[in-house]
């Protein structure tokens, strides 16, 4: 049963415009998409049983190294692009410094992050992570070409469904957090909602019709929904590792049947001598086994 709560959406921008490699038709789509993210905040924010409304873009994982004594190892990190009040929508705890402002999300403004305690534990120093600098070490700096990320804030983990060597599981994957500015090809809305989410969902898909036709709202489902599926994905999993296991076992059974029935069959002759010299059937019975 959905309950009140946060309500996510894809938003699909034209491939067209954002695909685009001239600079000037890129920064005028950039412009496109802030103005149309503001739109709609603004008009679902005067809808009385909307608390809030946000946005977010998943970048990828990327290697980052923290810079605080000379470059480290690299650590492979989730990197997503969030809108300024991306935590105080989702409820997530500031821990250390702050949240992105609208200085921020300039983008004259000086690149800065925000990481969360796995990645904290898992590539800074006990010293402090606010302040610190990390940046990409793939060949790209796609994010700040040319200098690195300042971080300004750490917030609490948040556990995320992921298949890993030891089987699958939830876990705290390192992430950082971006100023949401670029282009993106798909952008993900959320919405904290008062009422059901899935009968706000029509009332989301018209603002977002008005506001621009060629904007396409798709995969709008409850927040709680996307772990219900890990959920069921992990259970399944569980399943089919129980049912290959017990059908190992099974085989294995009839394999070991099939070559004790064998050998017994060939030592018949042997077996019936044994009895008549005066053999237990027992010791017969285990002789047979201990082979």
């Amino acid at each position: 049963v959905s309950r009140p709560g946060h309500l996510t959406a894809q938003l699909r921008w034209d491939p067209t415009r954002v695909g685009s490699r001239d600079a000037e038709a890129t920064a005028a789509e950039s412009l496109r998409q802030v103005q149309i993210r503001k739109a709609l905040d603004r008009q679902l924010s005067q809808d009385s049983d909307v608390r809030g409304v946000t946005f977010d873009a998943f970048l990828g994982v990327r290697p980052f190294e923290a810079l605080a004594s000379g470059p480290s190892a690299p650590r492979w990190t989730s990197v997503v692009a969030i809108a300024a009040n991306y935590f105080a929508v989702h409820n997530t705890s500031i821990l250390a410094g702050r949240a992105f402002d609208e200085t921020d999300l300039a983008s004259a403004g000086r690149p800065v992050a925000i990481v969360n305690e796995a990645f904290v534990r898992a590539a800074l120093p006990a010293t402090g992570a606010v302040g610190q600098r990390v940046r990409p070490s793939d060949a790209r700096n796609w994010i700040s070409p040319g200098q690195a990320l300042e971080i300004v804030g750490v917030v609490r983990d948040s556990l995320t469904f992921e298949i890993s060597q030891s089987g699958p599981g939830w876990v705290a994957q390192p992430t950082i957090f971006v100023p949401l500015t670029a282009t993106a090809p798909t952008i993900r809305m959320i919405v904290h909602v008062r009422e059901d989410q899935e009968r706000f969902v029509p009332r989301l898909q018209a603002v977002a019709a008005r506001i621009d036709p060629t904007l396409v709202v798709y995969q709008a489902m409850p927040l709680e929904a996307i772990g219900a599926i890990d959920r069921l994905f992990l259970q399944l999993y569980e399943y089919g590792v129980a049912f290959l296991v017990f059908a190992v076992l099974l085989l294995s059974t009839a394999g070991v049947y099939s070559m004790m029935s064998f050998l017994v069959a060939q030592r018949t002759r042997e077996v019936g001598i044994r009895i008549a010299l005066g053999a237990r059937p027992m010791r017969v019975v285990r002789d047979v086994f201990a082979r």
